[in-house]
Order: C-alpha cells, then structure tokens, then sequence
C-alpha cells in the first residue's frame, strides 16, 4: 500500500478577508474554516497530516490544539505559497511515496475525496500527479508523487503546484467527482457567507 501524506497550507494572511486577522478561524457552520479541511484530512487514508502555518500562528494552533496533526512553522510566509509547499515537503517522513497537498480555506474537501486520490494514485503506473476535475475543470488538492517533491521545493513566490503540472513533461492523472467543493474557496467575509448557506453537490 502506498504511503501518502497530507499538506495543508494554513500560512496566508487573508488580506482580501479582514485587515489583521486570519480567516482560518472564522465560524463555518459551528466550527473554524480551518477545522473542515483538517478533519477531513485526518479521516482520510494520508498520513501524517502536516499543517504549514505563518500569518497569525498562535490562532491556528488554538483552533487545532486537540488535531492530530503536525504543525511546521513558515517564517518566511510573507513570501507566497511556494516557501510553505517547501517547509511541508522539508517536514515529511523519507518513506512516504508522495503528498496531497490541500489548501486550508477550501472547506469542501472530504476524506472520501483525499481518499479517491489516493486510491488513484495506487493503481497508476509512473504518474507525477493525480487531480480532481468537476465538468472538466481542475480543481483541489492535489496529490504529488515523492519523485516531484524537488522541484515544487523549488518554486517560489505565489508559484503553486498546479502551475508546475501544466508542463509537457507532466504525468498526470485525473480523477472526475462531481463534487463541486474541489473549486471553491474562501476569499473574503462575502465568500465565507456564501458558503454558510450552500450544500456542496458531492458524488462521493
């Protein structure tokens, strides 16, 4: 069986949600924006889950203090996306085959959705990567294989791991859901409101 871990990116500072402050743990149908995705991750089939946080540290950590899950501290989160990718990847065990790496304002993602990816992954041959698509759109997590961990680490600024997947070079594999939370996330308090009155439309 494959060893897949998770990455979730908790490290932004929201500066589209509210000056300050950390939309991670705003209220989401009774609980913080965060704890949706983490609960999600630690009842899927990844481990260990690894949370990446930055901007407003302490916060998250409150919110989290009974997950089980390991923090990793950006320092450097003011630089974009790209140096929290690499202090994730930097924190994983050497014996895991590969990573799904999910975002922490994206509060659709399920278990049974990181567990679809990791069950794709199991049965592909030489993939650098599997993504979920909604009516053919690409959306997230994303789980990367061990082989590509060098170069996403060597990405920088707001430089994500999709972009890197749209090469030529890229081996990817999708896997259709018509779960339409794999598009959606929270970007402003309009955003967050929004979601706070949508069921997700889910096949799995």
């Amino acid at each position: 069986m494959v060893e897949i871990a998770a990455i979730i990116l908790a490290g932004g500072t929201s500066s589209r949600f509210a000056p300050g402050s950390t939309k991670l743990v705003a209220d989401l149908r009774g609980k913080p924006l965060i704890r949706h995705v983490v609960d999600a991750a630690a009842a899927s089939l990844a481990a260990p889950v690894i949370v990446v946080t930055g901007h407003a540290r302490e916060d998250i950590q409150a919110v989290l203090h009974r997950a089980q899950v390991v923090f990793v501290h950006n320092a450097d989160y003011e630089t974009g996306i790209a140096s929290s990718l690499r202090c994730g990847l930097m924190s994983l065990p050497s014996n895991v085959d590969g990573a799904v790496i999910c975002l922490a304002d994206m509060p659709g993602i399920t278990s049974s959705l990181i567990n679809a990816l990791i069950g794709a992954y199991g049965q592909e041959s030489f993939v650098d990567a599997v993504v979920p698509t909604h009516d053919g759109r690409r959306g997230n997590p994303v789980l990367i294989a061990s082989s590509l961990f060098e170069r996403v680490a060597s990405l920088s600024g707001d430089e994500g791991a999709r972009r890197l997947l749209k090469g030529a070079d890229m081996r990817v594999a999708e896997v259709p859901t018509g779960h339409t939370g794999i598009l959606i996330d929270v970007d402003t308090r309009r955003d967050l409101n929004a979601l706070s009155r949508r069921s997700y439309a889910s096949s799995w």
